[in-house]
């Protein structure tokens, strides 16, 4: 019973290929890694298995003409940490991607659906857009707080592109 000696030692987990490993190297013993495994399944001492997630397809953005400014906006949220308050702080910015002009942005404790909702809604009262029908497509790389069922009651014409 050389594996249990083995597995109690150092506390780390070991695995069957680990455990052959080990009884090849410190003890000189030649075992096949197939009986390694029986052994180890029949004391009960394998690690479980890692759960296999299936694989999503990723979705990749439409490519588009941009020929003036007011057709795509990127909207982007970084975080910082605030070493003297034990924080994090937020900045939102909504930027055109024709222009690359920063539009609006937001700077907060926190980036919830509502402050998202808020900047986007101020960002088209800003660019004279809040009333008309030609809206930007809205595209970023944070989706909770921007695809939310908040920001798409509050601006129900915005469109939202991948």
């Amino acid at each position: 019973m050389v594996i249990i000696l083995i597995i109690s030692g150092d506390g780390f987990p070991y695995g069957y290929r680990k455990i052959n490993a080990v009884l090849r190297k410190q003890y000189g013993i030649v075992i096949n890694h197939k009986k390694t495994y029986r052994l180890s399944r029949e004391l009960g001492i394998l690690k479980p298995q890692r759960k296999i997630y299936p694989k999503r397809p990723r979705r990749l953005a439409k490519k588009q003409e941009i020929t003036g400014s007011n057709q795509l906006w990127k909207i982007d949220i970084k975080y910082g940490y605030l070493k003297e308050t034990k924080k994090f702080f937020y900045l939102v910015s909504i930027i055109d991607v024709f222009d690359r002009m920063i539009v609006d942005y937001y700077l907060g404790l926190n980036a919830t659906a509502s402050d998202c909702s808020r900047l986007l809604k101020n960002a088209l009262a800003n660019r004279n857009l809040l009333c008309g029908n030609n809206l930007p497509v809205i595209r970023t790389d944070n989706g909770p707080a921007v695809y939310s069922s908040q920001v798409r009651k509050n601006l129900p014409g915005i469109k939202t592109g991948s």
